[in-house]
């Protein structure tokens, strides 16, 4: 119940009426008024009806009453006014009754006091302002509610209008068709707006609430319509989904039984189930959208559950999947640590093609979700590609090596097909001797290419040993036909008479003879003219002997000789009495003792050139002869 003091207040309105504004128009200014003797009316007979004044409750005694305000309460209520005008400047007419209603409840506590006059006009002055602002607001706020009724009517009689015209021709142009999410939006607008009003304390009337609502509900109707079709289309989608959740609940699990483990379950085809599955679930769209809400979440519960039971021993096989691939990788790995020649590579290969067998096999088993049968692919991939490429780094270093074999045995073939018979027999025997030293190291080529290469060598050296045989032949011969040419000129000479000093003890241009035998001519062209040292009997026994060992024929006269010699040879042997004088120096002693042997009979000298020639037709170094290299 308004108190005298407030009562007073509007009665001082009512009265003097100086509080409207100035610009106020005359209507406005009856309707203020009219009001504000209502008002007056109401307070007056709640004074007189003592039934309608609530009974008094008991409060707290009051604080002694001081006759003036002390200086704390004029320092509260200063710093309160300030903040009330300030409100009121910004226009804030709730932060302003908050507070006057401070300021009214600091006065009740302090009990009635004799406050300045400036502190009394100035509340005065905000309260009078307090008042004349909120009929200002009831009357905005109710202009306000008509003109809301008034939108919401017009969007009304435009949906009606728009229902019409598609009710009557549905493919007329004049029947645009309605933003349904547009015409929504302006309709919850229109609703926030009344409540916003509400909220500032403009009280509406049952007549404008009704109308506003009215309105709104004809608005409605086509979103109306719409939620009935959107959530018929979301029950048939339920249900839909439910028929395609129970047939993927009735499929059977991978149970871990003795029965399942004598026989693993398809992997792969309980994978592409599942695919298909959520494939077909995918198409009904997002479950927020297609499904009523009540029904989301058992349907979600539901289906998790349906997929768990199936992906749950899926899960469990592809970590073992995951296992199984980790090992193919470890072991492909240690292959590359443990490296290798190219002896070892072979089994290395095969190793990794059966790793790679395994890895396929595994694959078609149980497929692993993309990514991360991508990873571990690029893993696997690397350890074996690492591998062969080892592998092949250790076979072209091998092939480089035997490259340069091949090339180094090639240059020792061209080196001896570069022989050739003008050059000196020790530089052919030494190319030889090089060439045979380095030919016996050690090869690795194939064997293929090595029994070619050694068939070539083979051949080249057999040509360059026969180069070195011919070679030899040739200086033998030229060297028998020296010494014939020496003994026909110490022949000559012992013939003439004539002194060793008158005479050169060599032919001009003859190629150098063995050092042995030019000795033995040397001796002889330097002794007097005169036979010797041997007897006649003993230069023809030396000749039988030579003659013999190179096995000439043996004139009528002399085979019985022959004879005897063999078989004094062959008697002295059984009866041991003298060791059989055999050995390459015997015969060229023998030949020594005759080349050197002066004054030979016309017959031992033909003997005697018979057996050079002989010795010429015969190998180099026949009968033990020494051999000068050339």
């Amino acid at each position: 119940v308004p108190s005298t003091g407030k009562l007073k207040h509007f009665k001082l309105m009512k009265v003097a009426g100086a509080y409207w504004p100035q610009t106020v128009d005359a209507e406005l200014t009856g309707l203020l008024n009219r009001r504000c003797e209502q008002t007056v009316r109401a307070l007056e007979l709640t004074r007189q009806d003592p039934i309608a004044v609530p009974p008094e409750v008991d409060k707290p005694p009051r604080p002694a009453r001081v006759d003036a305000a002390s200086p704390a309460l004029r320092h509260q209520l200063e710093t309160l006014l300030q903040q009330a005008e300030g409100a009121l400047g910004d226009g804030q007419l709730a932060a302003m009754q908050q507070h006057l209603q401070a300021l009214d409840g600091a006065l009740d506590q302090a009990g009635p006091v004799a406050l300045p006059d400036s502190l009394r006009a100035r509340l005065q002055a905000l309260r009078v302002e307090r008042s004349r602002l909120a009929d200002w607001q009831q009357w905005g706020g109710a202009r306000a509610r008509d003109d809301l009724a008034a939108e919401a009517q017009a969007l009304a009689g435009q949906t009606l209008a728009r229902q019409t015209l598609a009710a009557a021709d549905p493919a007329a142009p004049s029947a645009p068709k309605l933003n349904l999410k547009s015409h929504g939006d302006t309709i919850h607008s229109l609703r926030l707006r009344w409540k916003e009003l509400d909220r500032h304390g403009a009280v509406a009337s049952q007549e404008q609430w009704q109308r506003f609502d009215a309105a709104l509900q004809t608005a409605h109707q086509p979103l109306a319509a719409q939620h009935a079709v959107l959530k018929a289309a979301r029950q048939e989608n339920l249900v839909a989904r439910e028929a395609l959740l129970a047939a993927f609940e009735a499929r059977p699990a991978a149970e871990s039984s003795a029965h399942a483990a004598q026989e693993a379950p398809d992997w792969r085809e309980r994978v592409r189930e599942l695919d298909r599955f959520q494939q077909a679930w995918r198409k009904f769209g997002p479950i927020e959208h297609t499904v009523p809400a009540e029904s989301r979440p058992a349907l979600q519960q539901r289906l998790r559950a349906a997929i768990d039971r199936i992906e749950a021993p899926l899960q469990q096989a592809r970590v073992a999947a995951v296992a199984e691939r980790e090992q193919l990788i470890s072991r492909a790995e240690s292959l590359l640590r443990e490296g290798g020649t190219d002896r070892r590579f072979p089994d290395a290969s095969r190793q990794v093609r059966d790793l790679q067998a395994a890895w396929q096999d595994q694959s078609r088993q149980l497929p692993l979700p993309r990514a991360l049968e991508n990873t571990l692919w690029t893993r696997f991939r690397a350890a074996t590609d690492a591998v062969f490429a080892q592998r092949d780094a250790v076979f072209a270093a091998r092939d480089a090596e035997g490259a340069a074999q091949l090339a180094q045995r090639e240059a020792l073939l061209e080196r001896l097909s570069a022989l050739h018979g003008e050059m000196p027999a020790t530089e052919i025997e030494r190319a030889l001797t090089e060439v045979d030293r380095a030919w016996r190291q050690d090869s690795d080529l194939p064997r293929a290419a090595s029994e070619a290469l050694e068939a070539r060598f083979r051949s080249a050296r057999e040509a360059a040993s026969a180069l070195v045989a011919a070679g030899a032949r040739r200086r033998w011969q030229a060297q028998c036909d020296t010494l014939a040419a020496r003994l026909t000129w110490c022949e000559e000479r012992e013939d003439s008479g004539a002194e060793a000093t008158e005479l050169s003890p060599r032919p001009v241009s003859q190629v150098p003879l063995p050092a042995a035998w030019q000795r033995a001519l040397d001796l002889r062209w330097a002794r007097p003219i005169e036979p010797g040292p041997l007897t006649g009997a003993e230069v023809d026994d030396v000749l039988l002997r030579l003659e013999a060992a190179l096995d000439l024929p043996l004139a009528p006269e002399s085979q019985a000789a022959r004879q005897q010699l063999k078989l004094r040879a062959l008697k002295e042997a059984m009866e041991g009495r003298a060791p059989p004088k055999q050995g390459p120096t015997q015969p060229a002693a023998w030949l020594l003792s005759v080349v050197g042997q002066s004054g030979l009979a016309g017959a031992q000298r033909a003997r005697l050139h018979a057996l050079v020639t002989a010795l010429r037709q015969a190998p180099p170094g026949a009968l033990g002869s020494p051999i000068n290299a050339g």
